[in-house]
């Protein structure tokens, strides 16, 4: 069997005519291609013999080249192994070296990673590789794929109560680019304003502020966010998180929820619902979606970030036909289609009951994780308020005691503790008082009293009265 050659495509003809020897007339081209950094650290380059063919000389000048190279610290060579740059140039600073993994990862509205179901994944991905025809591959639609379309309208009922065809379901690379979508459509139909929770994530008002459009915020209680308040903000459409408000944890009520799609039905707006991580509920069944009870003023928009991985960008929105035209352009115009294949494994995984066994799975592990999570914080942190529904996979906790914030910020992180303060996600500082928004879902029961002890004790230093 022939084996495939590893080729380096670089410009490295020699001079016959010249005195200096091919050996080190190749060494010095290499040489040159590593200090300006054309062959990176970790390269690995071509065998000896694939070498010597590809430029025409023996196979002894390249071994020579090689020797020499690695003798001056340019290549590092391993028995029975194609030599790799060794390079000493340094880290460019406009690529960083990766952050060290927190000791302590208190991010909100994040799973734990190690719990991706990595086998039935693989699974779907090789059923899909197997019969996946090749224009798979090509160009996508707008819209996506409709094997994946079909199979979320028919989860999205089912689970979610959503009323949805599958010529509605638009496929997305995650919430924040549904939510561009979405928004730039907006102002192209005059929307100049929309309402945001307050707190709400900063991601997506960046996003929204982004396409042009002002922020009207929204006060947000123990009974979600004050929709009795739109009518005052001459706002086109409102964002809204009914299930489980981010960061603070409330539900909308069966009223607020009344009075927002009459405001929508009145006043032409629509509703963009993030229904982030309504799967996650542990004390009853989920609320249904607002989109369930008003399907022509909603847009309802769901990803994979919460349940599977953010890393999988697969996201969707559920539109109204009168919107669905649009929404659909300007996606196709963002990035000519979502990945096909990463499509049609997502369909499979669906159609399989893969998705339904890992929700099940992870629901027990999260919801016993919340459980140790609230007890440790009773009993290292008595100075603190949880607040916030039985759901997610973060709570809210609000401050009795004063601390100097940045400064116990910036000593958590030196601790190597990740760790969010809630007025960043505030419109302004301090409008909801002092408090912590903290993610349970990658402290594993074992290491929460070692967490939250170390989190009172940094609290404790940094108290201002």
């Amino acid at each position: 069997m022939n084996k495939a050659r590893f080729l380096l495509d670089l410009p490295l003809a020699l001079d016959r005519s010249d005195p200096v020897p091919l050996a080190r007339q190749l060494a010095d081209r290499l040489r040159a291609a590593i200090q300006q950094g054309i062959l990176l650290d970790g390269t690995r380059l071509p065998s000896s013999r694939a070498l010597a063919a590809d430029i025409g000389v023996s196979r002894g000048v390249v071994t020579a080249t090689y020797e020499q190279l690695a003798s001056g610290g340019f290549l590092l060579q391993l028995p029975r192994s194609a030599p790799r740059v060794h390079s000493p140039r340094p880290v460019s600073p406009a690529e960083p070296p990766d952050q060290p993994k927190p000791l302590y990862d208190f991010t909100a509205i994040a799973p734990d990673l190690g719990l991706f179901p990595r086998r039935e994944w693989l699974r779907a991905l090789q059923d899909v590789l197997r019969s996946a025809p090749d224009s798979v591959l090509d160009y996508s639609s707008g819209e996506g794929l409709p094997a994946l379309r079909h199979e979320l309208a028919a989860y999205l009922g089912r689970v979610r109560g959503v009323h949805a065809q599958p010529s509605q379901v638009v496929i997305t690379q995650g919430f924040t680019q549904g939510l561009a979508v979405i928004t730039r459509v907006l102002m192209r139909h005059g929307v100049r304003s929309i309402a945001v929770e307050n707190p709400y994530d900063p991601e997506f008002i960046r996003t929204a502020k982004r396409s042009g459009l002002d922020l009207a915020p929204l006060p947000v209680d123990g009974r979600g966010a004050a929709v009795e308040r739109l009518g005052a903000t001459q706002a086109g459409a409102a964002l809204l998180t009914p299930a489980h408000q981010f960061p603070m944890g409330s539900v909308l009520d069966g009223q607020r929820r009344r009075e927002a799609l009459r405001w929508a039905s009145g006043t032409g707006a629509v509703i963009i619902e993030d229904d982030y991580s309504a799967e996650y509920r542990y004390d009853r069944t989920p609320v249904t979606t607002l989109q369930g009870l008003g399907p022509d003023h909603v847009i309802y928009a769901g990803s994979t970030s919460k349940t599977l991985a953010p890393g999988l960008r697969i996201g969707w929105l559920v539109v109204p036909p009168a919107w669905l035209p649009e929404i659909r352009q300007e996606k196709w115009e963002q990035d000519s289609g979502s990945p096909g294949l990463d499509q049609l494994a997502f369909a499979r995984f669906l159609a399989s009951g893969a998705l339904d066994e890992h929700l099940r799975r992870t629901r027990r592990t999260y919801a016993r994780r919340r459980h140790r999570f609230i007890g440790q914080i009773q009993h290292h942190l008595p100075q603190v308020s949880v607040v916030g529904a039985s759901a997610g996979l973060h709570l809210t906790v609000l401050l009795r005691r004063e601390v100097d914030m940045p400064a116990f910020l910036n000593a958590a992180a030196a601790a190597g503790i990740h760790v969010n303060d809630l007025s960043s996600y505030a419109f302004a500082p301090h409008q909801h008082g002092q408090g912590l928004v903290l993610g349970y879902s990658r402290i594993r029961e074992a290491s929460a009293a070692a967490a939250l002890g170390r989190l009172a004790t940094l609290l404790d230093e940094h108290r201002l009265h």
